[in-house]
């Protein structure tokens, strides 16, 4: 279970709503344009798809040193999303291979959507 997924439960007493993704890497949940990394969220509440840009050099973390043991991934990043129909926050934290591939991924009031669900609103 994810840091994110893990507060969540001791805060409310229930595992969190969302979608969560594990194992392999996932084709289509991301599109690489260098130096940032898009990623596509479907908020839970009001079906929004929401867009979201991640720099290489300072959102996403590599995993090394101390951090090696705290999830699969050669690289991590946990995100708070905020759409503009009803604001309410979508918390991610999305594990990635070395080639910048989702291998796990927990969405809280939300769901990682492939690029090809994506609809322009």
């Amino acid at each position: 279970m994810s840091f994110l997924a893990n507060i969540w439960q001791k805060i409310t007493g229930q595992k969190p709503s969302g979608a969560s993704h594990q194992g392999k890497a996932q084709p289509g949940l991301t599109r690489d344009a260098g130096q940032t990394l898009w990623i596509f969220v479907e908020c839970a509440n009001c079906g929004e798809h929401i867009k979201v840009m991640l720099r290489k050099t300072s959102e996403i973390q590599r995993r090394d040193g101390v951090e090696r043991e705290g999830g699969p991934g050669e690289f991590y990043v946990r995100k708070t999303i905020i759409g503009s129909k009803c604001y309410k926050p979508i918390e991610a934290e999305i594990e990635f291979d070395r080639r910048y591939q989702v291998i796990e991924s927990h969405v809280i009031n939300g769901r990682l959507i492939p690029r090809s669900e994506y609809k322009e609103q």
